[in-house]
This record gives C-alpha cells, structure tokens and sequence, in this order.
C-alpha cells in the first residue's frame, strides 16, 4: 500500500463520493463527543489569530467551512483544494461572499509568491489524508509572511475508535484501521500524528511550535521565523 495511498486519497475526494462525506462529517448529527470538540477548538483558535488586518490562505478548504467563518473576522480568506468537484460545492456556499477567493491547486506547489499570508491554514486533519505531509507543510510555510503563523490540526494516537466510528457514520463503513492509519486499501486514507513527528517536522522548517489538545487532536499554531524555498 505504502507509496499509492497519497494518490488514493487525493482521488477520493475528487469524486462526488468525497464531497458527500464532506458535507455529512459538517452535519452534527453524525459527529462523535470528540469530533465535536475538534471542530469547536478549531474555531476558537483560528479566531484567536485573525483580525481584520489579515489574509488568510485555507489549504485544502474543502466546502468552505473555514472561509465562510473567516470572511466575517479578517481581511480576506482566500481558499485553494485540487478538487473541482469539492470547489463546486465550496462556491456555491462563498460565492457571494466578497472577500473570499476560491481556486484550484495542487498545496504540493502552491501557485502564491513568498511571504504573501498572514496565516495559512490547514484543518480538520487534511495532512493526514496524505501520506507526505512534509511538502505540503514546507509550502504553506513559504507563502507566509516572516511573523506569520501556520495553523493546522491533526488527529493524535488516541484518536482511533471514535475516528472509526465517524467515517462509518459518514459513509465509508469499509474502513479499518492499520496502525497509525485508517483506510479501506482502496480510495481512502488518513493517519494520525505522535507530538515528535509534529515538533520534527516543525523545527526542521524552523517553525516556532505551541500545540493545543483535545480529546482526539492536536491543533498547531507554528510562527513562521524566516524565509522558506519552496519546492519551485
């Protein structure tokens, strides 16, 4: 499995399939005790760190969640997902919200300058649907301005059972878990994250780190302190 699940993934969510478990994980009749922490954590702390002096970069932003919070607290929200069919979806709920900004992108090479965000971020776990999340991360912290932070949320090893018992509610009853990872070998995968591959990957970008936690997650705010070379 190991080398293909990334491009799994990545398919999956391409797929109407995808942007169905999208919206029904958004439905709180579907959420877990601890899902429901992790998306009012996430809030709380992404409203913490915007004002309207920012412009905030969502990576992976799925069907606009995080932009229609955001449009309302900062500047501008700007949203990028590699799937058109999700992007759809997502315009059709910010579409007309004036300072917000969809487009299509590949978060492996984002299609930004340098230093261009005030904050970048990256929730609900996205970089754990793949199976390098480095490159996504090292691009995210390049098109931050220098003082600008990276707020991202993935899921910790305690995370498992009610993981499990959320994708089967939000129709993927075919996944199983495998170690670190959840997947059905097929078109679905997502993995959780120890606190030293965060801190590793972090202080190899030379990101400043604090970690909140909830129940089944972390959620990251990481202060950019120089300039990062994407992979151009």
């Amino acid at each position: 499995m190991r080398g293909t699940v990334e491009f799994m993934s990545e398919e999956f969510f391409l797929t109407e399939k995808g942007v169905k478990v999208l919206k029904w994980e958004r439905n709180i009749f579907y959420q877990t005790p601890g899902i429901k922490e992790l998306f009012y954590k996430e809030k709380e702390i992404l409203l913490a760190n915007c004002d309207k002096t920012n412009v905030v970069l969502d990576v992976g932003c799925g069907i606009g969640t995080h932009l229609t919070l955001l449009s309302k607290y900062c500047k501008e929200a700007i949203g990028i997902d590699h799937s058109e069919a999700v992007l759809k979806n997502c315009r059709e709920q910010v579409g007309a919200i004036t300072n917000v900004k969809t487009f299509k992108m590949n978060a492996k090479k984002i299609e930004f300058p340098d230093d261009c965000f005030d904050r970048t971020i990256c929730m609900f776990n996205t970089l754990g649907n793949m199976e390098d999340p480095l490159p996504v991360l090292r691009e995210m912290c390049r098109v931050t301005k220098p003082g600008g932070k990276l707020i991202f949320s993935v899921y910790n090893s305690d995370s498992t059972e009610e993981r499990l018992e959320f994708y089967h509610k939000t129709g993927l009853p075919d996944v199983y878990s495998d170690g670190a990872v959840i997947h059905n070998n097929r078109d679905f995968y997502s993995r959780s994250f120890t606190e030293s591959e965060i801190l590793k990957m972090c202080t190899g970008l030379g990101l400043e780190l604090t970690v909140h936690k909830t129940k089944i997650a972390r959620i990251c705010e990481a202060v950019k302190n120089h300039q990062v070379k994407g992979y151009r």
